[in-house]
């Protein structure tokens, strides 16, 4: 009889598969392994050959119709790589020329097939053979710029940390021996291998592409996992919840409103969850408590039974940080201390904690890693909180081998939910600046100050990593995924950004363009402590928990505008 576990375990299986195969990537990965298995056993097959063959061709066919829905896509990758190099935050130059390299030339590539594909039904007047013949020049020249970037970035990290990359360059090496089997002049290898090592070359190809998104892990031994979020009526907070939700899991909220408005229905439930449950359409349960209040958080953690916390809770704003330095250090630290400590009573070991790009202090070096200094340089109480709650997390681990603990260093979160419903409403005067910004534009201030405009920037304006609110809540969602794939993490840091940096001018440029409103602005001083650019390397947070920023400088502004437009007086609407 099946047990309940091994049921948990099926299913967590299951629902793995579903995303994998509910993505383009992974429908087109197993349908090319399927091809390239079926034409491999054709090979060795005397009595089904032509029909295995045939169903091969068949599966290939398919291949090529489903990629004609990809356009959109690539279009939009396009985009984001001119974004980048059109911001100057290229990261490593070979990595993006070749990147960029690849995407461009896919982008060709679909272009052409569509039209091979059309002229070969006759529907254009087009030479078929030759342009299916570009076709593979194009794909060639694709896996040559992908080999070169898979060994620059071997070569950057060193091998123990390219696990991942050389599964990659295994692949696209196996891809172009196979490919460059059709070459139709006699050079090197073309046309020497035989059509059974040609599949066993492209099947291997295709298998370790279905593995990478696949990713199989050992299983977890809950199917879900029930997680408290603190600061959860914020900004971060409710829409990490909805993402949460989204994928699964269930939550308890709890928050005090010390930075987020206290805007609460008859029964004292957060406005801002409950519009969370509107999305969902899933109960959002929540509880008025300060993580300081030490008797009123145990009464939460008797009551319920946590497998992980996911710690937002936070005093937050840089300047009044520096004017309340004492209320700063015991307020985050008190609470985090607070939590920590009925995690070890209560048995909780899984914990992901709301760290910040502030830890890091002035960049020694552009774009900034995990392996950045940190603690050096730090301009304000609230970036010197963050590091110390680092520091003990880091601690606590080390004592704890069974905890894990995974720091996320967010760097500029904006935008808003796309329904409008959900963003970011701040008390009083906003102290970030696309807050700020939507506000002057919808007449709530009159002018915006920029602080500085002699920067070595692109237009003399300082120049952030900003991330969406939306991407920025999934990568939360990532961080539990792995710890219930792997079992065991650790201790780990991941920065949670673009990779882009944008200035101040451009924001404001971006959100001008998307609301069609003037924003007046005037020219400041720069403040104490301010540098010219800041902006991160996010590859390890992709490497390692599948993450990546999906939305761009548009989506960002156009989603803060919608919130505001929707919402001129934030939740108290």
């Amino acid at each position: 009889m099946v047990n309940s576990t091994t049921l948990a375990h099926l299913n967590t299986h299951m629902d793995h598969m579903s995303t994998v195969l509910s993505s383009y990537a992974g429908r087109d990965k197993a349908i090319r392994s399927l091809a390239f298995y079926l034409q491999l056993r054709s090979t060795s097959s005397s009595h089904h050959s032509k029909e295995l063959l045939a169903l091969a061709k068949q599966l290939s066919a398919a291949r090529l119709v489903s990629r004609q829905f990809n356009h959109p896509g690539m279009l939009k990758a396009c985009r984001q790589i001119w974004q980048a190099f059109d911001s100057g935050r290229i990261g490593d130059p070979l990595e993006f020329l070749t990147g960029a390299a690849v995407t461009g030339i896919y982008t060709v590539y679909g272009v052409v097939e569509l039209l091979a594909w059309l002229s070969d039904a006759k529907l254009l007047s087009l030479n078929a053979a030759r342009l299916y013949k570009w076709c593979l020049y194009l794909w060639l020249s694709a896996l040559i710029n992908g080999i070169i970037r898979q060994l620059r970035i071997i070569h950057r990290k060193g091998i123990e940390k390219s696990k991942e990359d050389i599964w990659t360059l295994i692949g696209l090496s196996c891809d172009f021996i196979s490919g460059f089997n059709s070459v139709p002049h006699k050079f090197l290898w073309a046309g020497k291998l035989s059509m059974r090592q040609t599949a066993a070359f492209s099947l291997t190809a295709s298998i370790i592409g279905f593995y990478k998104l696949c990713c199989f892990q050992p299983l977890p031994p809950l199917l879900k996992m029930h997680i408290l979020v603190t600061g959860a009526a914020g900004f971060i907070g409710s829409h990490t919840v909805l993402e949460l939700l989204n994928a699964g899991y269930t939550v308890l909220c709890i928050d005090n409103f010390a930075n987020a408005i206290s805007v609460t229905d008859e029964h004292g439930n957060a406005i801002s969850l409950k519009r969370v449950a509107e999305i969902t359409g899933k109960p959002v349960p929540f509880e008025n408590v300060d993580v300081c209040d030490e008797a009123a958080l145990e009464k939460v953690f008797s009551s319920n039974k946590f497998d992980g916390v996911i710690h937002l809770a936070a005093l937050k704003a840089v300047g009044e940080s520096v004017a309340k330095p004492l209320q700063y250090y015991s307020n985050n630290l008190v609470a985090s201390l607070n939590l920590i400590q009925m995690c070890l009573k209560y048995n909780v070991k899984n914990f992901v904690f709301s760290s910040s790009a502030t830890v890091y202090g002035p960049p020694a070096e552009l774009p900034i890693t995990e392996k950045s200094p940190t603690g050096q340089g730090i301009t304000n109480p609230y970036g010197q909180t963050k590091y110390m709650m680092e520091q003990i997390l880091i601690d606590v681990g080390k004592a704890n081998p069974e905890w894990n603990v995974i720091l996320l260093r967010y760097f500029n979160p904006v935008g808003a939910h796309k329904s409008g419903l959900i963003g970011e409403d701040p008390k009083g005067i906003p102290n970030n600046l696309m807050p700020y910004v939507s506000q002057v534009a919808i007449g709530k201030l009159p002018v915006l100050t920029i602080y500085g405009d002699q920067f070595d920037t692109v237009d003399g304006t300082g120049v952030r990593d900003y991330i969406h609110v939306v991407d920025l809540a999934k990568g939360h969602v990532k961080a539990f995924d792995r710890i219930k794939a792997v079992g065991s993490v650790g201790t780990e840091i991941y920065n949670l950004g673009t990779g882009v940096g944008y200035s101040v001018r451009q924001m404001v440029d971006a959100l001008k363009k998307v609301s069609g409103r003037d924003i007046p602005v005037k020219i400041g001083v720069p403040r104490p402590g301010d540098v010219a650019s800041v902006y991160c390397d996010p590859s390890l947070a992709h490497e390692k928990l599948g993450w990546r920023a999906e939305n761009g400088l548009e989506e960002m502004c156009a989603d803060l505008w919608n919130w505001q437009t929707k919402n001129p007086q934030g939740f108290s609407n």
